[in-house]
């Protein structure tokens, strides 16, 4: 509308929701006002200062869980063991780049055929052995779950009484670190 010369002044207030889960790599948000007038008084003398521009940062990142389990299962020395890995982005920003990383368990061999396609084993399927899948990207409140076999040596290493596996879950960091 109308806004009197001489200093005359006004005011609006903009309310805006940040969408949630956040687009992957947002980190911050930029708002710009201009105001302008028909023209009808002349045109304005000053027209460098009629845009003004602010800019907020957003606190968003992915949540990256993971959980394994074997079932319960006790295994016999030459028995398989399938670990199943369930993970899932549990922040309010899409994950990038994750991957799975499970190491070969002492007294143990992976079993390629028997897992989740897709791992991929360094420096080969043996005890000690670090084995990675790509996941890609993960959305905020995706998940899925995968497999992972071993088989127990036969016999058994002396003094091994139990395969001690771990699973890690990670990303590529663009969107924040896991908080």
């Amino acid at each position: 509308g109308a806004l009197a010369g001489g200093g005359g002044t006004g005011a609006i207030t903009l309310v805006v929701r940040v969408v949630q889960p956040l687009a992957a790599g947002l980190t911050q948000t930029v708002n710009t006002a201009v105001i302008g007038d028909d023209g009808g008084n002349g045109a304005d003398p000053t027209p460098d200062d009629n845009q003004a521009s602010d800019t907020t940062p957003l606190n968003a990142a992915p949540d990256l869980q993971i959980s394994k389990s074997d079932g319960g299962l006790t295994a016999a020395p030459g028995g398989l063991v399938t670990y199943t890995l369930v993970y899932t982005n549990a922040g309010d920003q899409d994950a990038q780049g994750v991957t799975l990383t499970d190491v070969v368990p002492a007294g143990a061999a992976f079993q390629p055929a028997l897992s989740a396609p897709g791992w991929a084993c360094a420096p080969d399927k043996a005890s000690g052995s670090v084995c990675v899948l790509a996941v890609g990207a993960l959305p905020s409140g995706a998940g899925g779950a995968v497999t992972f076999t071993v088989q127990a040596a036969a016999p058994l290493p002396a003094g091994l009484e139990q395969l001690a596996n771990t699973a890690v879950i990670a990303d590529d960091a663009a969107n924040g670190p896991d908080p």
